[in-house]
Formats: C-alpha cells, structure tokens, sequence
C-alpha cells in the first residue's frame, strides 16, 4: 500500500512487479511519481488482486500502452488507476485489450481509471460497459453514489460521443 506514493524524486522505470502474485491490493503504488519513465509494466501475473486504485496516478512521465487486465477477474475495486497519465499519448492498447472481454464478477466500482485532460485510450467505451460485472455495480454522475467518470475526458474513443454521460 502507498509504495513509492509522491515521490517526485524518483526517475527511470517501474521494474516488473510480476514477482508480486500474493498481491491483492495495489494502492497508490508509484502515484504522483511524475519523474518515472517508460511503460507501465504488465499487471498480468497479479491474478489475486481485488483493489487497483490510484496506482500510477498522476505519473505524467510514463509512455508507453496501458497493460492489459483481463487476467485481474477477482477485481472488486478498480479506481483512478491510470489517472491523468498525460504522458500515454502513444498508448496503443485499446479498451478490448486492456480487459479482454473477460468477466469481473465481483467489480462493483469503477472509478475516473482513465480520466485525463489529455485523450489517450482507444477503440470503444462499450467494450468496457457490456463486461459481465457484480449485481451491485451501479454507475453514477456523483462520486458518492456509484461508479462514474471512468472515461472522462477520453475523447480518442470511437464511441465517444455516443458513451453514456456517466461514464465521462
């Protein structure tokens, strides 16, 4: 929980966290780390993790493609990961990518992930929305009510300015 968070100090890449399988909760991991560089290492080998929020947030140095998570299904809690990672410009995963088309069954929070004043995310929003989710998975307008914002500003989708308004 909180590795690394603020440290502004910090330059050069994230080294690979697929060691890391007993992880169940990556917590502002490398947050607010704006001298970080490189890719996003791949989050595949985390199998049990049930939290992924404000990890890399705010890490505006990093390039590269968002990894992918198709393989985190355990996922209860997936909020401002990614967060205005202004830096992802030449990301080239798109929204089927990164989740695969796989099911997530115990999700019932999906928070601003991919929120940015600088669009980077590609393909569709509705690859995301149409994923099988917890009955209890409600999205909202307000932050306090349910999920909301989780591709705010992402106006590189193709299905942009069809996505429901709660969603951006």
């Amino acid at each position: 929980y909180a590795a690394f968070d603020g440290c502004t100090g910090l330059t050069g890449s994230i080294p690979s966290l697929s060691t890391l399988t007993g992880l169940t909760t990556l917590s502002y991991a490398f947050a607010f780390c704006t001298g970080l560089t490189g890719s996003i290492p791949s989050l595949s080998t985390l199998t049990g993790l049930t939290t992924l929020s404000y990890a890399f947030y705010n890490c505006t140095g990093l390039t590269g493609s968002i990894p992918s998570l198709s393989t985190l299904t355990g996922l209860t809690n997936l909020s401002y990961a990614f967060y205005n990672c202004t830096g992802l410009v030449g990301n080239t995963s798109t929204v089927a990518y990164i989740f695969g088309g796989a099911s997530y069954p115990n999700l019932t929070t999906a928070n601003s992930c991919f929120y940015s004043s600088v669009p980077y995310l590609l393909g569709n929003a509705a690859d995301f929305i149409s994923l099988t989710k917890n009955a209890g998975f409600v999205v909202s307008t307000a932050p306090s009510s349910g999920s909301y914002e989780m591709f705010y500003g992402q106006t590189t989708l193709t299905d942009y300015a069809t996505t429901p308004a709660a969603w951006k």
